[in-house]
């Protein structure tokens, strides 16, 4: 006669346990092996080509476009490309004597850089976005001291400092704390 389990284990996690445990106790713990492995072998082989492969692809009609052929065969005028060019550099002048004007306000430059860099044109300024970090990084060191500034100025001037490979302080800590950062 098959020994049947108490209604207590058959809704239990733990009813595939031998039938001869019949009391679970709540502080009991158990111990389950890992799964056991399986090894499984794979093995290929060609199977004769019943057919021969077709190498052509189908083509595919489509529409003619809207816009026709006109971007595709659109003269390149050098006079346009040159005044452009001539206008690009005249705006890269007025950029750089932004960047490397004397300013009394350290932050608005710094905010000036992390604007330059997020539009992706730091790369015409490197060398002078370098030149004014460390510029301001060696005269101001106490230059979150000066004002009460918001979170969002202190967490601007802290990244662009540590993009820009200077490590700055929190203020909490005493700097020779800093330096090991």
């Amino acid at each position: 006669m098959a020994m049947q389990a108490p209604a207590s284990l058959l809704f239990s996690p733990f009813s595939s346990l031998s039938s001869s445990m019949t009391q679970i106790s709540p502080s009991a713990s158990f111990r389950f092996a890992p799964p056991k492995t399986r090894k499984t072998t794979l093995r290929a082989h060609a199977a004769p080509a019943s057919q021969p492969e077709d190498t052509s692809r189908p083509l595919a009609n489509f529409p003619l476009s809207v816009w026709g052929d006109r971007f595709v065969n659109m003269p390149l005028d050098d006079s346009i490309f040159k005044s452009n060019s001539i206008k690009v550099e005249a705006m890269k002048e007025d950029v750089r004597k932004l960047l490397v004007a004397e300013t009394d306000d350290s932050v608005e430059k710094i905010d000036f850089i992390n604007t330059l860099c997020r539009l992706g044109v730091s790369y015409h300024f490197e060398s002078d976005i370098e030149e004014q970090i460390h510029k301001i990084f060696v005269t101001e060191p106490d230059l979150l001291d000066k004002n009460d500034y918001d979170l969002h100025t202190v967490a601007l001037v802290f990244r662009v400092f540590r993009q820009h490979g200077y490590k700055i302080c929190c203020g909490e800590y005493p700097k020779h704390y800093c330096t090991s950062i």
